[in-house]
């Protein structure tokens, strides 16, 4: 039997300036969300953008943590390849390819 998790909602009573309003408004209008709906949309991206680092524009995620580790521990163990100049990389990526097919 799945069990759904039940979120408590808080409502707030938020006060915007007036220009501001109108441009959350006119936003939220133009997505097709109500204001609560876009208000928490935003909130939420906001949030999410920093529950993990970011460099160079690249979300440091679980996922990309898990990926470098496993890289780290192939090249401990000696499964990597180096490449040392562009016409090895292009072949490299050539033999790649040429198994996928």
């Amino acid at each position: 039997m799945n069990k759904v998790k039940k979120y408590k909602s808080i409502t707030r009573q938020i006060s915007f300036p007036q220009k501001l309003m109108d441009r959350v408004e006119s936003k939220a209008e133009s997505l097709g969300y109500s204001l609560p709906a876009y208000v928490r949309y935003v909130l939420t991206k906001e949030i999410e953008k920093q529950a993990y680092p970011v460099l160079d524009g690249v979300v440091i995620d679980e996922e990309m943590v898990k990926n470098l580790q496993r890289g780290t521990d192939e090249f401990k163990h000696g499964q990597t390849v180096e490449l040392k100049n562009n016409k090895e990389i292009k072949s490299f990526v050539e033999g790649l390819l040429n198994e996928k097919k």
